[in-house]
């Protein structure tokens, strides 16, 4: 390292966390980030900002704020949705990095910060997404279904145009350019911000980044009732104008069937059979469940349904 790089300062990161509902995880989540490896950074903050919580989730980070400085709480009894509420901390940000995690995840290392924000260093760099990987072992046959799900859907996308494209964007965590936060608000009653992320990274004419090696840990959900619940919660489409952009959907990289089919390929022989064939099965049911369903309402409001089983991680 030249004397000159030594004497340039670290950046300063503020970490973000919505949370509603999450006392099951949000002690552990706000252990590991105080517990970084912060030597490629200075930590300015840790922001964790309640929507509407009932349980005790505000008198565990009330806690933890007492005990540290750095943790800020932020709440106003009321139920928004996670998109609103990061318009807030979008809003409040000053540091140079803001990293955004879903408060039912788990950091798979004590140097995951450094890992996603190490690609912000190229100034081309607008915004790196998390590699979030399932919590293994499983808890039920359909858990162990839905990972291995997850296998073939991780093994089509990953370095797919270099693993830039919108399927790497999974809108758990993400690390952002202040930039890039400068320009970022969420459309009122935004159900998904991963998609919306991935259009203003090309808007704005960054690069997104895939840190495959800053993983995040997540559960899947372990009944029918949860994984329906899910699905029609993923299928909600959010209307957002592409008018407003510079460029059409043919520009958006897009993962073609013939790869999609290889993967499912690859993981016939890698899984046993009867995995292999239950993972179709399970897709064709998600879709009719989905097709048959009706959306729910408070989806055009930005609200999630919970997922019990989801939020031990």
């Amino acid at each position: 390292m030249s004397h000159i790089d030594s004497l340039k300062r670290l950046p300063t990161v503020a970490v973000a966390i919505p949370a509603h509902n999450e006392e099951d995880n949000i002690a552990r989540l706000l252990s590991s980030v105080i517990s970084q490896d912060s030597g490629t950074y200075e930590l300015d903050k840790v922001i964790v900002v309640l929507d509407g919580c009932t349980d005790r989730t505000e008198e565990i980070v009330a806690g933890f704020a007492r005990e540290h400085p750095s943790v800020e709480l932020l709440s106003d009894g009321k139920r928004v949705g996670k998109s609103a509420r990061m318009n807030d901390i979008f809003r409040r940000n000053t540091s140079d990095i803001l990293v955004a995690i879903d408060a039912d995840l788990t950091l798979g290392s004590d140097d995951f910060i450094s890992e996603i924000i190490r690609p912000l260093s190229d100034d081309g760099v607008g915004v790196v997404a998390a590699n979030n990987r399932p919590a293994f072992p499983p808890r039920t046959v359909l858990e162990r279904i839905l990972i291995a799900r997850d296998r073939w859907w991780y093994d089509v996308r990953k370095d797919f145009n270099g693993g830039d494209n919108p399927d790497n964007s999974p809108g758990q965590c993400y690390a952002f350019r202040r930039e890039f936060v400068d320009r970022l608000d969420f459309p009122d009653g935004l159900m998904h911000d991963h998609f919306f992320i991935y259009l203003m990274t090309m808007e704005i004419g960054k690069r997104f980044v895939f840190a495959e090696g800053a993983k995040v840990i997540y559960r899947e959900v372990a009944n029918w009732n949860e994984l329906v619940v899910r699905a029609r919660r993923h299928a909600h489409v959010d209307r957002i104008d592409m008018a407003e952009f510079r460029f059409t959907e043919k520009d958006i990289p897009k993962i073609p069937c013939i790869r999609k089919m290889k993967g499912l390929l690859r993981m016939f022989l890698r899984e046993p059979i009867p995995i292999a064939v239950s993972v179709l099965l399970l897709i064709a049911a998600v879709k009719i469940a989905v097709l048959t369903g009706t959306d729910n309402p408070m989806h055009s409001r930005g609200l999630w349904e919970r997922s019990e089983s989801t939020k031990h991680a």
